[in-house]
């Protein structure tokens, strides 16, 4: 590889990178608006919360 084709592809690489974080941090955005808008529906419990309750008196987690 010459060092140009290196050079494009690091820089390639670095964009990819930047681009994964940002989705990332998006991604933990909507978690957080998500959550908000379960407290709002559901009172504290967030639906995953009363899913995961469910699964452990009925499902696996059961005795």
């Amino acid at each position: 590889m010459t060092p140009d084709q290196i050079s494009i592809l690091t820089e390639m690489n670095n964009d990819l990178i930047s681009k994964a974080a940002k989705a990332l941090a998006e991604n933990e955005i909507l978690k957080l608006r998500v959550k908000v808008l379960e407290e709002m529906l559901f009172g504290k419990k967030s639906l995953a919360e009363e899913e995961a309750i469910g699964t452990m008196k009925y499902g696996e987690g059961a005795n």
